[in-house]
């Protein structure tokens, strides 16, 4: 297996439809299961439903189901993100089937931001409390792969290549799962090091995770 990792600062020079594919294939599987949508009582489907699916031809709520995550929505998010001179992104393509397997991606985010970003208990101020301020966060929006190839090191890789890039830079910020029943990104985040520093007051139990970059180097 051939797998290569590519740094880039923007999405548009990849096969869109491609990277549509991709970005669909990914989170339509456990542990996300974002694969059907009602749009009318926004109930979701995995792809490990779909004989759910077939049962009810389907329908639901009196229409036809739809992607989860739609070919325009994911265009726009990928020109908005692109558009971003802070943007930084790994790619990780199955150089013998071309076609791409797993992404990291995120932005530099001023902690005058924090706040705004993740809406709870005062991030700027405990970022500031943390950090001496003369290095850049960085927020981490997505590590994701492939089902076919977790397990693999693909994840690790992708994580590495997108450390080395943002070397310069000061601080890892992100938002994942964590509570009783905790998301895989935000278990193998803890095991790299990385702090928590908030939690949300939701029934998905959302922690915000918090690390010093050198220390992943």
């Amino acid at each position: 297996m051939n797998i290569e990792i590519i740094k880039c600062t923007s999405l548009l020079p990849f096969d869109q439809s491609e990277l549509v594919s991709a970005y669909q294939t990914v989170y339509s599987t456990r542990p996300w299961s974002e694969w059907k949508q009602c749009s009318i009582c926004k109930k979701y489907w995995g792809y490990e439903k779909e004989s759910d699916l077939v049962d009810i031809y389907y329908q639901h709520c009196g229409q036809a189901v739809q992607d989860y995550w739609t070919s325009d929505n994911l265009l726009k998010m990928f020109r908005d993100l692109s558009s971003s001179s802070l943007f930084s992104a790994t790619i990780a393509f199955d150089m013998g089937l071309n076609k791409i397997i797993g992404f990291c991606w995120g932005s530099q985010i001023e902690t005058k931001d924090l706040n705004g970003k993740f809406k709870t208990l005062n991030i700027q101020s405990i970022v500031e409390s943390i950090t001496d301020n003369d290095k850049a966060v960085v927020n981490i929006a997505e590590v994701a792969v492939d089902s076919d190839y977790r397990g693999k090191g693909v994840a690790s890789r992708l994580l590495q290549q997108f450390v080395e890039q943002n070397s310069e830079n000061g601080w890892f910020i992100a938002e994942t799962k964590g509570g009783l029943l905790p998301s895989l990104t935000n278990s193998w985040f803890k095991k790299l090091g990385f702090q928590t520093i908030a939690l949300y007051n939701d029934a998905r139990q959302r922690e915000v995770q918090f690390i010093e970059i050198s220390k992943l180097i």
